[in-house]
């Protein structure tokens, strides 16, 4: 390609502009358009020159110059760098009026849109769930607060502001759009809507062990009490002077033979250690003898009883106990059922099937 400084990059490459970055080769970064799915083969070299006239030589050394500062700056690093293509409005205005209508409006957008993200992170920090949804990003979560060292709580609605009359334009930047709009959403606490109006739906956030207690209660209510965690409802305390406190998922109605139990959102096998010691602790505190774990199951599990041990491995007098136990006792969920009101007849057989096995247990 000849003179490439002579047009712009964007206009020139189309939908494949974002294809040929060498990150983003093959089929793993097609690019899908109203005609075929383009992409860049992963040996594609791509050969350019540039016109060499004084003027433009002049345009290259502040480019160059720039692209310098853009890489020492905080807040910036070599990915923000500015293509000729900007440059090449010199020929018709001069560099004070390029920095300002253009290359300044174009790096505060950057600067901005990383801003925006990391409020974004410190805001979903301060959920219920933050730490432990931002903990499956952690990597992407240090270079965001690596890249925005000049964060200031106090500059949210100014940040939010900011994007939301700036959206980002740079073609090479497109994806961050998407990104762009979630974070505004979330920052502004606004709902997601399904299928009303022109909004897309970026994407749910629920919290499914939560749904799965609840869930839980509705089938047992009967003979468990349900302290309520996130109503604060319910709340009981393991010591004198209202010391200690703590939400047992579900302690038995029936006082003479206590049960504790607790729900479990996930596989039988992930149920270990902290979760023994948990509820083994509930199950101290209330003088029950028997505990159970209500977990989702696939399969026809048998229930898994686990008796407590006396005794230490120093005196070699370790046995199991004949009156203290766990069980874990799962929920058949249906499987492999297309109609939806064969599924919920299943789960109905199921949930009674359910609550007989925890009655048959607790005798």
């Amino acid at each position: 390609m000849k003179k490439i400084n002579r047009g712009e990059i964007s206009k020139i490459f189309g939908e494949l502009f974002f294809a040929v970055d060498p990150g983003y080769r093959g089929v793993a970064g097609e690019v899908p358009t109203q005609y075929a799915n383009l992409r860049a083969d992963e040996r594609l070299e791509m050969l350019a020159n540039l016109n060499n006239e004084e003027k433009e030589a002049e345009a290259i050394a502040r480019m160059s110059a720039l692209n310098v500062e853009i890489a020492a700056t905080e807040g910036l690093d070599e990915n923000y760098q500015i293509g000729a293509s900007y440059f090449l409005k010199l020929k018709n205005i001069d560099f004070d009026r390029l920095w300002s209508d253009y290359l300044h409006p174009l790096l505060q957008e950057y600067i901005n849109g990383m801003e925006l993200i990391r409020h974004t992170v410190e805001s979903i920090k301060h959920k219920p769930y933050g730490h432990k949804l931002l903990a499956q990003a952690k990597d992407e979560v240090k270079a965001v607060v690596a890249a925005t060292p000049n964060y200031d709580m106090c500059n949210r609605q100014k940040i939010i502001d900011a994007n939301k009359t700036n959206t980002i334009r740079h073609a090479y930047y497109r994806e961050y759009r998407e990104l762009q709009n979630l974070c505004l959403l979330i920052l502004q606490h606004q709902k997601h809507q399904i299928g009303m109006g022109s909004k897309k739906v970026y994407g749910l956030l629920f919290d499914g062990a939560w749904l799965w207690e609840e869930y839980m209660n509705s089938i047992v209510d009967e003979i468990f009490y349900h302290p309520m965690n996130k109503a604060t409802k319910g709340s009981q305390r393991l010591f004198d002077h209202n010391r200690g406190l703590f939400y047992p998922d579900f302690i038995s109605r029936d006082s003479e033979a206590r049960v504790i139990a607790d729900a479990k959102y996930k596989p039988i096998d992930n149920i270990g250690n902290k979760d023994y010691l948990q509820v083994l602790a509930y199950m101290f505190r209330f003088d029950a003898k028997k505990g159970f774990y209500f977990y989702p199951e696939m399969g026809e599990e048998e229930d898994a009883v686990m008796w407590l041990n006396r005794g230490s491995t120093y005196e070699k007098n370790v046995e199991a106990r004949e009156d203290i136990c766990l069980i874990k006792h799962g929920f058949q969920i249906p499987t492999g059922i297309d109609v939806y009101s064969a599924f919920t007849e299943q789960m109905r057989c199921n949930e009674i099937k359910f609550l007989d096995g925890i009655l048959i247990s607790m005798k």
